[in-house]
């Protein structure tokens, strides 16, 4: 199609619901539609307004059409006067939005309903639908028409005009949307008619009022047009449909031609009319603008080998043809004999010749063959064919797309595209393809090209079938057997002729539309099943073909003696060394294959192998280049194994004299280093300290971790060196803030040790370097951001990028990191009507220009922060947390955080427990330290003299506490909650000396000396001392002392209230969770058969509490009057 977005063949995992039919895009772009529906009459559709895609962007081809959608449709189609409908709902079935449209198809007799009031809401039927589009063509105006039978009719009728072509359904299928689509096209491109007269024949009897009414079959004439422009305009000359031979003059007159008036034109092959690849096509267009251009259905099609003989054949001609009557296309460009000769010629008459041989030009070139299309269209009535091919060719992706110019990049691979004058471009734009966003590098895409011999360009993209299996048998130029399946290879596969397998090894194939290999790779081997073997030993000492035992180095950093049975597919028979190899295990014994690999033993004194960060591996003779995945393997005289990951874990590896290092290395087909072998020897291990990574850190919280030789690291999750990744630190001191750091330094086992973070001053800790190459703004508050010729403004700040700059956005606290960002992303999200940014910039500059850019909206960017316990931490690790902290940090347990061992909080430390973290060990606090928990305290506290603990909100229950230090309850705290009885004896053991106790006999008031009470802040819930654990609250913001009140002479059932006064204010005490102002006493507060006690914080400005306690008939009890004072 041309001028229009291809949709790229990708298959949906769902199908979305049907939405409203409103305009939408081109029907091309519908991702759900593919070129297995009905992709012309879907986009003729469209383009006129009848029917389009829904709102998430889908066509939704494959949903059925219900009734009212169905009599939408037939509304757009006849562009009925809806609104003059609206309400008028003579349906009760209908809903209020569709009325309009029922209603409307109704009163043009276009539709009727089933009978009792109701339109019918279930799925429209092929024939339903059908008789819908007669009516709309003049067809069944009168009942007698159907001769009883309306289906059948209406099935007869459709049929005879062609209304049900490319439509694939029975007369009471229910129709989907890709169905209708087809069956309003077929209309509209069908005659319309009129009848003749309705034939009703009325005669009267001689008896006066006895009347005779008879009917025949309906008549009708095909509608006409004078006017060309609109009689030509689908359709020219007597076209289908009409009974009668009364004929008028002029144009038939399409239903498209009544309704449009000639802006909507169909042109054909009788106008000369082909698609980019030469094919017999259609073109539509509406109001002068194209819609698209549409193949014409092929008399024949191919998808491998095609010789003379079959097309013949197929076709049922039974002589050749002339030369002159063929037409030939190759990927859209005709060919005749000035470029290579007539393909159906191959004799010097002229003429073709009934031979069993494929498509050849006259020099003998081989044309199409497997994986490729060819159709074959012919016209009987000119005695004329036209031939196409089109080819499929393999790119592979390089380089992610480019969300800035929304472009991709592929080259091609193992085949040879058309050579044009103008070579074709393979930069795929998003302007003509839907979805190259998904795709990334090194993706294989299998595309189609057109061209003319002058220019061309790709014209179809989809992603090539990957099938991974082992080869089990091949034949060369041929075809591969994996597994159990035959796979041929395709005719545009340049190295069919030579490739070869290795049988029981695993293989990609990449497949074209048909099934026909276009590339076959070998599946490399994952590291675990690489292994590197020093030497092997003759168990036997014979020296004759048998199994040997093996010194192996795995790529895990173990060693391992194991037993070989063969190699290289051999019984061994000699002794090998130095060679890395892939294996398979089969009863216990290893079978070895060796790999290509380049090195050297011996290498020469001060020779550095690696250098720490750098890609060059020296083993003298020659270099490999390493990556951040090469894995390198060392091993010491005594025989001590260790595994390195990528070239800035590697260190410095330099042979001394002594005994001389040996390298062995594997390389990938790039060149670039897969596993390195070293035997160190005498060689000397260092490692730089200072390097020029940049690590901006994300988030404080971290994952602690222990090594191999039990060394423990941090984990954060950072950006490094511009990729979203960790950074493993040596302790919790280093990455206090969020924010960029540079000067970063590791220790030999690669963790950092010491890292600079950049601050506004950009002098820290002293020196030009930090002014020249990095920027660090202070916090912005709503800055307008604007952009213009990749400057970025922030507020007053000018930040001019590099044409290659990075930005990356950090989002949600570190949690969302955006990469591929652009400036005019920056000015829209954060534009002054938008209310501008809020965060931190970082820079990266070089040459004067910015080269990363990192804006972060988190507002303590660069700020440093609470030092936070890692994630499952053990003792060292929170005492460790502490060491970092010092005497001017805090500590933080944060949300996620599990801490199950006992702890201790240093002297004059800071410990802040977030929401969402979990303890289960006993903190102890010890004096001058403040712990400040949200989360209940499972373990329970120890609170030495000088020490402060704080229950805050998420404190639920009281903690098993000991110690005489202060307990601060800010929170809604239960502070029984969970206590066993020996804490609850131990808590009234506490109160003892405090107790104050009056009776119904004696309302004395009695002061109460609260000298010795353990503080209490706060306005949590106090405790009461029976079993149900009675509450009284003196009210919020309360500190002051804890004191026990008891009761006498009262009994279970008795109602308590009580009045406290307070700073001169008397108010009502609260009893219990639910704040009530009268609390019923339960058998379990009754103590010593008549007493209830209850616990009280009172305050030091709270100076009495009246008791009144009454029987459940409201009877007095007694009243009960405590005085507070020095």
């Amino acid at each position: 199609m041309r001028n229009l977005k291809r949709a790229l063949r990708l298959t949906l995992a769902s199908v979305m619901l049907l939405g409203m039919m409103v305009l939408g895009t081109s029907a091309a772009s519908y991702p759900d539609v593919t070129d297995e529906h009905n992709v012309e009459a879907i986009e003729v559709l469209q383009a006129i307004g009848v029917m389009s895609g829904s709102n998430s962007g889908n066509f939704n081809p494959d949903s059925k059409v219900t009734r009212i959608e169905m009599a939408i449709v037939m509304a757009n189609l006849l562009d009925l006067d809806v609104d003059y409908f609206q309400g008028q709902n003579q349906f009760s079935d209908v809903p209020e939005w569709a009325s309009g449209y029922v209603n409307a198809c109704a009163a043009s007799g276009i539709v009727t309903g089933v009978g009792g009031g109701r339109f019918g809401t279930g799925n429209v039927t092929a024939t339903q639908a059908a008789l819908m589009m007669l009516k709309a063509l003049g067809y069944f105006q009168y009942n007698s028409d159907f001769n009883g039978d309306w289906a059948q009719a209406t099935a007869l009728q459709a049929s005879r005009i062609g209304l049900f072509k490319d439509i694939k359904a029975q007369d009471n299928t229910q129709l989907d949307r890709n169905q209708v689509a087809q069956l309003a096209l077929n209309t509209l491109e069908s005659t319309m008619v009129d009848a003749e007269d309705n034939t009703l024949n009325i005669t009267t009897g001689e008896d006066a009022g006895n009347l005779n009414i008879t009917g025949g079959q309906v008549k009708y004439i095909v509608r006409t047009s004078d006017d060309n422009k609109i009689g030509k305009s689908i359709r020219t000359g007597i076209a289908n449909g009409g009974t009668s031979s009364s004929q008028l003059n002029g144009q038939t007159l399409e239903l498209g031609e009544q309704l449009y008036q000639g802006d909507l034109v169909k042109r054909d092959s009788s106008n000369n009319i082909t698609d980019d690849f030469g094919r017999p096509a259609t073109k539509w267009t509406y109001k002068g603008r194209e819609i698209g251009v549409y193949s014409v259905a092929a008399d024949l099609t191919y998808t491998k080998d095609v010789k003379l003989s079959d097309i013949y054949k197929d076709l049922n001609l039974g002589s050749p043809m002339d030369k002159d009557h063929v037409d030939f296309y190759i990927d859209g460009k005709g060919e005749t004999d000035t470029t290579g000769g007539d393909i159906l010629t191959n004799n010097s008459n002229g003429t073709t010749a009934l031979k069993d041989q494929p498509l050849t030009r006259s020099n003998d070139e081989k044309v199409g063959g497997k994986g490729t299309l060819t159709q074959v269209f012919y016209d009987k009535d000119d005695e004329k064919a036209t031939v196409t091919v089109i080819y499929s060719y393999l790119v592979k992706v390089t380089g992610n797309y480019d969300s800035s110019d929304k472009e991709l990049n592929v080259v091609a691979e193992k085949c040879t595209l058309p050579a044009p004058t103008a070579p074709i471009s393979l930069t795929l734009s998003s302007d003509d393809f839907e979805g190259l966003e998904n795709y990334k590098d090194g993706d294989r895409l299998v595309i189609t090209v057109e061209h003319d011999g002058a220019s061309g360009s790709v014209r179809t993209v989809r992603p090539a079938e990957k099938v991974t299996a082992v080869a089990k048998s091949y034949i060369v130029n041929d075809s591969v057997t994996m597994d159990t399946q035959k796979y041929e290879y395709s005719a545009k596969y340049n190295d069919k002729g030579t490739v070869t397998y290795t049988i029981d090894n695993s293989y990609d194939l990449y497949l074209d539309a048909y099934g026909y290999v276009l590339l076959r790779n070998p599946v490399e081997a994952e590291a675990s099943e690489y292994v590197f073997i020093m030497k092997t030993v003759d168990d036997n000492g014979l020296n004759v073909g048998g199994d040997r035992t093996a010194a192996a180095y795995f790529t895990d950093g173990t060693y391992k003696a194991i037993t070989v049975s063969k190699y290289n597919g051999n019984t061994i028979t000699s002794d090998f060394s130095n060679q890395w190899c892939t294996y398979t295990i089969r009863n216990d014994k290893y079978e070895l294959t060796p790999v290509a690999q380049v090195g050297k033993s011996g290498i020469a004194a001060e020779t550095d192998i690696t250098q720490n960060g750098k890609v060059s591996i020296n083993y003298e003779t020659s270099t490999s280049k390493g990556t951040s995945a090469t894995i390198f393997i060392t091993r010491k005289t005594d025989n001590t194994v260790k595994a390195y990951t990528g070239i800035k874990e590697v260190p410095t590896i330099t042979s001394k004299t002594g005994t001389l290092a040996n390298a062995y290395v594997v390389n990938n087909e790039n060149g670039f280093a897969k596993y390195v072998f070293i035997d160190l020897g005498s060689a000397e291990l260092s490692k730089t300290n200072t390097s020029s990574d940049l690590i901006y850190v994300l988030k404080t919280s971290s994952k602690a971790g222990r090594d191999e030789d039990n060394n423990s690291f941090y984990q954060y999750d950072a950006i490094v060196n511009g990729v979203k990744g960790k950074a493993k630190a040596q302790n919790l001191s280093i990455f206090g803030a969020v924010g960029l750091y540079t000067d970063v330094e590791y220790d030999d086992d690669g963790y950092v040790k010491a890292a600079v973070l950049l601050t506004y001053s950009n002098t820290v800790p002293g020196g030009a370097k930090y002014e020249d190459d990095f920027m660090a703004k202070n916090a912005y508050s709503g800055a307008a951001v604007t952009d213009y010729e990749n400057v970025l403004t922030v507020g007053s700040d000018n930040y001019a990028l590099a044409s290659d700059a990075k930005i990356f956005r950090i989002k949600d606290n570190g949690d969302t990191v955006n990469t591929g960002v652009t400036t005019s992303t920056l000015s829209a999200d954060y534009s002054s009507a938008k209310g501008g940014l809020t965060g931190r910039v970082y820079g990266v500059l070089k040459d004067g220009m910015y080269t990363e850019l990192y804006v972060d909206t988190n507002p303590n960017a660069g700020v440093v922060q609470s030092v936070q316990i890692p994630e499952n931490p053990s003792a060292d690790d929170i005492t460790n947390a502490f060491a970092a902290a010092g005497a001017n940090r805090p500590v933080e347990v944060p949300s996620g955080v599990n801490i199950t061992v006992p702890f201790t909080v240093p002297a004059g430390a800071t410990l802040n427990i977030k929401t969402g973290a979990t303890v289960s060990g006993k903190v102890t606090a010890e004096a001058g330290s403040t712990v400040t928990s949200n989360v209940n305290l499972t373990g329970g506290v120890e609170v030495k003299s000088g020490a402060t603990v704080v229950l805050d909100d998420g404190v639920t229950a009281m903690p098993a506490l000991t110690g005489n230090g202060t307990v601060a309850v800010t929170g809604d705290v239960d502070l029984t909650s969970g206590w066993d009885s020996a804490e609850s004896a131990a808590f009234d053991s506490l109160l003892s000396n405090n107790a104050a106790s009056g009776t119904a006999a004696d309302a004395t008031p009695v002061p109460v000396d609260t000298s010795n009470v353990v503080a209490f802040k706060g306005a949590g819930k106090i405790p009461g001392f029976g079993t149900s654990g009675v509450d009284g609250y003196v009210g919020a913001g309360n500190t002051g002392k804890l004191v026990k009140l008891t009761l006498d002479g009262v009994a279970a059932t008795n109602k308590v209230s009580a009045k406290v006064t307070k700073g001169g204010v008397e108010s009502d005490m609260k009893f219990g969770a639910a704040n009530q102002t009268q609390y019923t006493l339960q058998a379990g507060d009754i103590t010593n058969t008549d007493e209830a006690e209850f616990a009280v914080l009172v305050s030091s400005n709270t100076t009495k509490i009246d008791y009144t306690v009454v029987d459940n008939s409201d009877n007095p009890v007694g009243t009960f009057t405590f005085t507070f004072g020095s």
